[in-house]
């Protein structure tokens, strides 16, 4: 994940810190994720495009944890531990290892990025383009668009309507 045009060096991340934590999750085990392991990204260089998510070797970072606000302590859900609950029949599930991952999380992209129709983080390519980065707003933008121009002529702006950036 180096080199030119690659998202790097935004988050504190050691995979080999936060890979227990990802492993407790996908297999319900807390008691593996004991860890005083906080993600924390620079906000002077994000540009919430979501790629740190989506390159993340361990999965530590997920879009919606607002990463980059003040707004103190993420609070993270609990789950009851597995020696603490009573395994009868009614909590025996054969499918647990398909339906039990968190690989992927419903909400865990950016609302403009799932309604837009071609997928774009445009989020990111605009903040770029109002501080006058536009050569690195194009780059952004051409990792997953190739045609920027012929899409943005005929964009319906879904997106805009989606926007929720006012609200972080």
């Amino acid at each position: 994940i180096d080199g030119e045009g690659k998202i790097v060096g935004i988050c504190n991340c050691a995979p080999g810190v936060c890979n227990a934590l990802r492993t407790s999750q996908l297999y319900n085990t807390p008691n593996l994720s004991r860890s005083a392991y906080r993600a924390h990204v620079e906000k002077e260089k994000c540009v919430a495009c979501g790629k740190c998510v989506e390159v993340c070797p361990v999965g530590a970072a997920k879009l919606g944890q607002k990463l980059c606000t003040s707004l103190g302590a993420i609070k993270y859900p609990t789950t009851l531990l597995p020696d603490e609950t009573e395994w009868g029949e009614d909590h025996w599930n054969p499918d647990y290892r398909e339906t039990s991952k968190i690989n992927c999380y419903d909400t865990g992209t950016a609302p403009c990025k799932t309604a837009c129709p071609a997928h774009l983080a445009v989020q990111g390519y605009v903040k770029m383009a109002s501080e006058g980065r536009f050569m690195d707003a194009l780059k952004l933008i051409k990792q997953d668009n190739p045609f920027p121009a012929v899409c943005g002529a005929i964009c319906n702006r879904r997106c805009e309507d989606a926007c929720t950036r006012g609200k972080v």
